[in-house]
């Protein structure tokens, strides 16, 4: 297995297995919070045999709407600190002053290059596009509100864009006016 596949599929465990948390998390939120009557049932003729159900459609669509906003504000979250790493963390556009005051606050291991950085922050857009996906596709059939499948699709898109950015920034470092490879 080629180093670049490893290190993606070892960034790829954390995410995945925030986003089935926060799934839940936000299911049991919902239902706390609205005091929605819920069961477990086993259905055999389905692809998934335990199931949670509600007694009626609106308790369901609510509580599926807002742990879907859980899942895709945990992802944004994740999301967000790799992007403030790249932009405000990185090693190769850091004033020396910065890095000293950084070492004194012990928060240097917040420093990143980017070539650790770039591999966690495409899984983790990556999920961000599925649960999008996902919040989209169940909005089309109303299963879930179309304002999180709006704010999931915006959401997504200025990460992504901003994730461009900061790759076009560090290959501007590596390539910078005459398309020559320099050492860093």
């Amino acid at each position: 297995m080629s180093k670049l596949l490893r290190k993606i599929l070892s960034a790829a465990v954390f995410p995945a297995a925030l986003m089935i948390v926060s799934k839940i998390a936000g299911m049991i939120l919902v239902n706390t919070v609205y005091d929605l009557p819920w069961r477990i049932e086993m259905m055999t003729d389905t692809w998934f045999s335990i199931q949670i159900t509600y007694p009626d459609q609106a308790s369901a669509i609510l509580c599926n709407s807002y742990s879907h906003v859980s899942v895709i504000l945990a992802l944004t979250i994740g999301t967000g600190i790799l992007l403030f790493q790249t932009f405000f963390l990185n090693v190769h556009f850091q004033n020396p002053k910065v890095i000293i005051r950084l070492i004194q606050f012990d928060f240097l291991l917040w420093l990143s290059e980017g070539s650790t950085i770039f591999p966690k922050l495409v899984v983790w857009l990556a999920f961000l596009w599925i649960a999008t996906l996902i919040v989209t596709a169940q909005a089309l059939q109303s299963l879930v509100y179309p304002w999180i499948s709006i704010a999931g699709i915006v959401i997504s898109t200025l990460a992504t864009w901003l994730s461009a950015r900061g790759f076009e920034r560090e290959i501007s470092t590596l390539l910078p006016e005459h398309d020559t490879l320099r050492a860093v």
